[in-house]
């Protein structure tokens, strides 16, 4: 999450047109090419790309994979095996699942007929490293679900790879855990089917929104502290400028919202239900040893009279 959606876990839901079929098949798009008759889906047939990244402020891990067909219409269903790899080669050792993710569908796979050219969806998350990261991905490989003859996996070198580190904390870190979800036929699909509360959403707010004012001295120390304890100082506040947010719309738990377009978009917020207040800021630092980014919003909370940092987002 780069720019100004990043508080929301869904951006605007662009929805791909897609066809039921029988209960359990879907056909995405269009149903010209004999359908009926497809094949299983191999590796070969298949082209890996990256669709939507999902990064909110509460430090989750995620990106929208593609897998598109580039031959005769195929048939897939199940969830990928995916293998991540640091900059050696080497496999880094997560642990891998699909029910016990809390990021990702818990919905049931679905065959889906997929024509030449058009695409299916899948998910990959995990939670960020609270206690710093150790390993940084650098490719992704990818074995289909459906994978006919065993062929190698797709692999894809993408900064966004970047994105899963392997904690520091030993491999019972809540960050090890690497959810995947099913192949769909949107990328809305993919994620968590969470209950919409009843009545009327409000619009969903971005950065451009928020109102603005200049950082006080007391926000500055709390920023400068937390990264001290990193040793990733000097910290500075871009701008000298913080955004004022709404401490209940950005309070712990799921949040819904509705887009301009009539989407819903979810969205988790990090700010204890005890805060009087609650801002956020862009930080330049001395750049993390290992994902050597330098840039992250901050979010602040302050809490019996004191500010401290609830959560940390990848920056621009």
């Amino acid at each position: 999450m780069n720019g100004p959606k990043v508080v929301h876990r869904l951006l605007t839901v662009v929805v791909v047109s897609a066809l039921a079929i029988g209960a359990n098949v879907i056909i995405v798009r269009d149903a010209a090419q004999g359908v009926s008759s497809a094949p299983p889906c191999s590796a070969s047939d298949l082209s890996l790309g990256v669709g939507r990244q999902v990064a909110p402020m509460t430090g989750e891990r995620a990106v929208v994979f593609t897998l598109t067909n580039q031959k005769a219409a195929c048939k897939i269903i199940g969830y990928p095996r995916v293998i991540l790899r640091d900059v050696t080669g080497a496999v880094l050792p997560f642990k891998y699942a699909h029910s016990a993710s809390p990021y990702i569908t818990r919905s049931a796979p679905k065959s889906i007929v997929l024509p030449n050219r058009e695409a299916v969806y899948f998910l990959v998350a995990k939670y960020r490293c609270d206690k710093g990261d150790a390993m940084v991905a650098k490719t992704i490989s990818v074995y289909p679900p459906s994978n006919v003859g065993q062929s190698g996996p797709l692999a894809l070198v993408s900064t966004v790879v970047r994105r899963f580190t392997y904690c520091k904390g030993g491999p019972s870190d809540r960050g090890q855990l690497v959810g995947v979800s099913p192949v769909t036929a949107t990328w809305a699909s993919t994620l968590p089917a969470t209950q919409y509360p009843n009545g009327t959403l409000s619009a969903c707010t971005s950065i451009g929104d928020w109102p603005t004012r200049a950082v006080p001295a007391d926000v500055t120390a709390a920023v400068t502290k937390y990264y001290a304890a990193k040793k990733l100082t000097p910290a500075t506040i871009e701008n000298g400028r913080e955004w004022i947010l709404n401490v209940k719309a950005q309070s712990l738990g799921t949040h819904w919202c509705l887009n301009p377009d009539g989407g819903k978009s979810g969205y988790v917020g990090s700010v204890p239900p005890q805060a009087t207040a609650a801002v956020m800021v862009l930080v330049k630092h001395k750049p993390y040893p290992v994902t050597q980014s330098p840039t992250h919003f901050v979010t602040l909370a302050k809490v019996a009279g004191v500010w401290k940092v609830v959560a940390e987002g990848t920056g621009p």
